[in-house]
């Protein structure tokens, strides 16, 4: 049986081309947290984009319900409870590629929380955080 991280290379490599990877996730218990696997084939974890619907079919992108800046730091929240009707899925992007992976978000998930610090110049983010619980 393959580990989580080498299931996740292989699907990856099979992507290849496609520029996103669709990965099953496992039933997420209330002391566990969601989050978006910290590098893709060598490349940071950038940002997430968190949608309803169905993966490269219908797919609506939804805006953070709140945002905090502190200084340089901004959180944005979603809410996922206020979806709970809809299906909703996350695409975890990554720096200096196009390549996304796509994670389902299991329906117990209440919340989702991203954290980054703004940067002047061409970099947007730094130091990103991301979770769901």
């Amino acid at each position: 049986m393959l580990s989580n991280k080498a299931a996740l290379y292989c699907l990856l490599a099979a992507a290849g081309a496609a520029g996103q990877v669709r990965q099953a996730v496992p039933p997420v218990g209330a002391a566990h947290a969601f989050t978006c696997p910290a590098t893709a084939k060598g490349h940071k974890f950038l940002r997430p984009s968190i949608y309803n619907g169905t993966a490269g079919k219908e797919e609506y992108e939804l805006a953070p319900d709140d945002e905090r800046t502190k200084g340089r730091q901004v959180t944005q929240i979603w809410k996922l409870s206020d979806y709970a009707d809809m299906r909703a899925f996350v695409r975890c992007r990554y720096e200096g590629t196009s390549l996304a992976v796509v994670k389902d978000l299991p329906a117990e998930l209440k919340v989702c929380t991203f954290r980054f610090r703004k940067v002047p110049g061409n970099q947007v983010v730094s130091e990103p955080w991301f979770e769901c619980r």
